[in-house]
């Protein structure tokens, strides 16, 4: 059934479009290295590929960190529309699965839609996002639906062979408690890519989930890694 959900996700990056009226590019973006938290260490790979269009951005992203007998595995797949006639304005739908044993997720299923603000000028990009969204804290046990409000802030910038991502959600939880539990949180990103040679580069980087009431178990909270990574170019016509 894993294998079905993934197929089903891979082949939403493939929809109809005008080739005579639109621009169509793929890449796809690799990366190996290594991983770590306060109290463990381990290696990291990731996987990305993205699809756009003039009006049109979907890419699915897949991180892999490994600790011995302990993983912080994410898949994500992103939708989003540009507004023809408002070219700052889309609106954008994202599904993910994570599983993160550092912190106690066997396996989580979120789901989120809303709409975005694109601020875009010669060397950075600004989005800010708003939206609802839901999850499913223990997709293989329970059914029970949580429901938040999602904001969303990112911000590139590009220096001439240097690049920063920060990238900052916040899921405010709108449903009610269970068993005076509030599962709000933050999730925050940030990267520091060095491109050194024509499409290669190192890239390190940090990622933090902070729930707003302590759940998680404070080393293993932010993850940093080092990774080599690789961007390539896909002549696909799909």
């Amino acid at each position: 059934m894993r294998y079905i959900k993934i197929f089903f996700i891979l082949f939403g990056l493939i929809h109809a479009h005008n080739p005579k009226n639109e621009t169509l590019n793929w890449a796809l973006y690799t990366r190996a290295g290594t991983v770590s938290t306060k109290s463990n260490y381990g290696l990291a790979s990731y996987v990305r590929l993205k699809r756009i269009t003039n009006h049109n951005f979907r890419d699915i992203r897949i991180y892999t960190n490994v600790f011995g007998s302990n993983q912080d595995i994410r898949l994500r797949h992103k939708s989003s529309k540009i507004s023809f006639n408002l070219p700052w304005f889309y609106h954008f739908s994202t599904a993910a699965y994570q599983k993160n044993s550092l912190i106690n997720i066997n396996l989580r299923y979120h789901y989120n839609q809303g709409f975005g603000y694109l601020l875009k000028r010669k060397n950075n990009n600004i989005t800010i996002e708003i939206g609802i969204a839901y999850d499913v804290s223990d997709y293989l046990e329970n059914t029970l639906k949580t429901s938040y409000a999602k904001s969303a802030l990112t911000y590139d910038q590009s220096f001439k062979n240097v690049s920063t991502k920060l990238e900052i959600e916040n899921f405010f939880q709108i449903s009610d408690e269970i068993n005076n539990t509030n599962l709000s949180r933050y999730q925050l990103m940030f990267e520091l890519n060095w491109n050194f040679y024509k499409k290669v580069s190192i890239i390190s980087g940090l990622y933090q989930e902070v729930s707003t009431n302590n759940l998680y178990a404070e080393n293993n909270r932010l993850i940093s890694y080092l990774t080599l990574a690789f961007k390539s170019p896909l002549k696909w016509i799909l």
